[in-house]
């Protein structure tokens, strides 16, 4: 797949599914909650919070004792991902104050696909999903390094689902190993379920935050 392809593929997925309007941020990012609970296994009892334009909730996954703190600004200007793992602290950033590659692209070359091959669908959501080109790893711990969080992108909602998609465990009550991240059928699962959806919904604009997040 050429760049161009990729990139007008992706410009399409990312419009309708991880772009909500202003006043369905709310839905989008409680639904996300419900969905990430539903991979942890565990019921996170906080809930998003709006304050002087800002959306807070905080994430936990026991499995790793890793706690995270999420900041979306209301008109999308910015947001924050703090990580806290083996008492150290990493906080993932965007201001829109700086310009980056992904603002020239968005103003710039808006191109989106007018019909979507589902083959370089999967591939594309692999390299923004599954395993990004430019990722951070959380600790050097060998059995934590199928974790891969991407970092570039501007969206906080593509950065939310990306960050839950690795979080995917086989067995989270046994012993940390690498095969239960790398190669996992449940991830695998995942994927095939977004790229169904995605194929099946596109046609419509948006798709709604309980569908791409199978809590509807």
């Amino acid at each position: 797949m050429d760049s161009k392809t990729y990139y007008e593929t992706w410009n399409r997925v990312e419009r309708a599914a991880f772009m909500p309007k202003k006043r369905r941020v709310k839905k989008w990012l409680t639904a996300f909650i419900t969905f990430y609970n539903r991979i942890v296994e565990k019921q996170n009892i906080n809930w998003p919070k709006k304050c002087n334009g800002k959306f807070s909730f905080p994430m936990t996954y026991d499995p790793i004792n890793l706690d995270c703190e999420c900041e979306i600004n209301e008109d999308f200007s910015g947001f924050s991902f703090k990580i806290t793992l083996l008492e150290q602290t990493v906080s993932f950033e965007y201001s829109d104050r700086e310009l980056c590659e992904f603002d020239y692209l968005h103003k710039h070359c808006d191109k989106k696909a007018q019909a979507i091959n589902k083959e370089d669908l999967v591939e594309v959501l692999k390299q923004k999903v599954v395993h990004p080109a430019i990722h951070l790893h959380l600790t050097d711990d060998e059995s934590l390094h199928e974790i891969r969080l991407g970092v570039a992108t501007k969206n906080p909602f593509v950065f939310l689902y990306q960050f839950a998609f690795q979080m995917i465990a086989e067995n989270k009550k046994e012993s940390i190993r690498l095969e239960r991240y790398g190669k996992s059928p449940l991830k695998q699962n995942e994927l095939n379920r977004l790229v169904d959806l995605i194929e099946t919904n596109i046609e419509e604009g948006k798709i709604s935050p309980g569908k791409l997040l199978g809590v509807s």
